[in-house]
């Protein structure tokens, strides 16, 4: 191991890892829009009042539970915007004039000086170095460094899995950290991989369903012929050949079906002279139907009528039958009357000669006995 070295000699791999840093300095783009819309202040000032209130204390740094967690919440109160409330109207317009101070900030608060605050931040904070190195260098201060000491921290930081990687794949600007290499050639949409249906081209990770779905040799189609009946597989690559090569099966397929055409041609005259025949007869039965039909509505109307004079008819006649029976009737009751009275004369008649000839019987029968006449009963 090389000697120890005075502080003046020694410093720390800066490397941040590059997705933190760059989602850290958007969020203290953000923080510095909402202070400078609270106060304002130049672009300079702001970002040393901002640099005073997020860098922790100076201390030995023991005990201390410092995380970007913890600067996650000095952000929060730092973004306050409850104050806002007197100077602007609403939210939405609190937001507004947000948004568009950070776009004039964007402009003076350039990425570069938001990158250097926000790995300052980061290794403030992060003291367990899950987001940023902070390996010893040595060589990095004054003339007391060995050539094989200064190789090492060379070499580390050619090697540090912090340290900023450019994509290689041709049209992707993104810079990422060595750790996240691997993920990002994963997922980077402009990595050119083989054609999935084995076409032999390189293509475009994100361009690769386009492909396979368009322009690929090795897209399955099908034959123009398929419908007459030609069942060859075929890809983009090899239908020219194949219809080149199936030519006179084509043409036996076309004739087959052109012959069933004409058979069905022939047969759909046919049922449609039978049905033109068949529309004539049925043009005459309608004609018919419809005489019959003007015919029975002239019977409906006839029969109507004569019902209708029958009804008065008979209402007629009922009615002078009922006169006539009334009268028929009077005349019989007082006939009726005529003859009771005829009878009970009758009856007063025979009664008087029933008394005469009772007379008379008494006498002769007192006659006969030789004595006055019985009394009379």
């Amino acid at each position: 191991m090389p000697e120890e070295l005075d502080d003046a000699s020694e410093r720390s791999c800066e490397f941040c890892d590059v997705g933190t840093q760059q989602a850290l300095a958007s969020r203290l783009l953000h923080t510095l829009a909402i202070r400078s819309t609270k106060k304002k202040q130049t672009v300079d000032e702001a970002e040393s009042n901002l640099r005073e209130k997020l860098l922790p204390p100076p201390s030995s740094g023991k005990g201390q539970a410092q995380s970007l967690a913890v600067l996650d919440a000095a952000l929060d109160a730092a973004e306050n915007i409850t104050t806002l409330g007197t100077f602007f109207s609403s939210k939405e317009e609190v937001q507004k004039r947000v948004a568009a101070c950070e776009q004039e900030l964007d402009l003076s608060f350039r990425p570069t000086r938001r990158d250097r605050l926000a790995a300052e931040l980061i290794r403030a904070y992060d003291v367990e170095r899950r987001f940023h190195c902070g390996h010893a260098l040595l060589g990095g201060g004054g003339g007391g460094c060995s050539p094989a000491s200064t190789a090492a921290s060379e070499r580390h930081q050619l090697t540090c899995i912090f340290r900023p990687l450019a994509c290689q794949n041709e049209g992707c600007f993104a810079v990422f950290s060595a750790r996240s290499e691997v993920q990002h050639d994963e997922t980077c949409g402009f990595k050119r991989l083989p054609c999935k249906r084995g076409c032999g081209q390189n293509v475009e990770r994100q361009k690769m369903a386009d492909h396979t779905d368009g322009e690929c040799a090795n897209k399955p189609v099908e034959c123009p012929f398929v419908h007459l009946g030609c069942k060859q597989p075929c890809t983009q690559g090899t239908l020219n050949e194949h219809l080149q090569t199936a030519t006179a099966a084509h043409l036996t397929l076309s004739l087959r079906v052109i012959t069933m055409q004409q058979h069905a041609i022939n047969s759909l005259e046919a049922k449609c002279a039978a049905a033109v025949v068949a529309a004539t007869e049925l043009a005459v039965v309608s004609a018919r139907v419809g005489a019959l039909e003007a015919g029975l509505d002239d019977m409906k109307k006839s029969t109507k009528q004569a019902v209708t004079e029958l009804k008065a008819a008979m209402v007629k006649d009922i009615d002078a039958l009922s006169k006539q029976h009334g009268k028929d009737h009077k005349k019989l009751d007082e006939g009726l009357a005529k003859v009771i009275k005829a009878h009970a004369a009758l009856d007063k008649e025979n009664r008087g000669e029933v008394e005469k000839l009772r007379k008379t019987v008494g006498e002769v029968v007192a006659r006969m006995h030789g004595g006055a006449a019985p009394p009379a009963k």
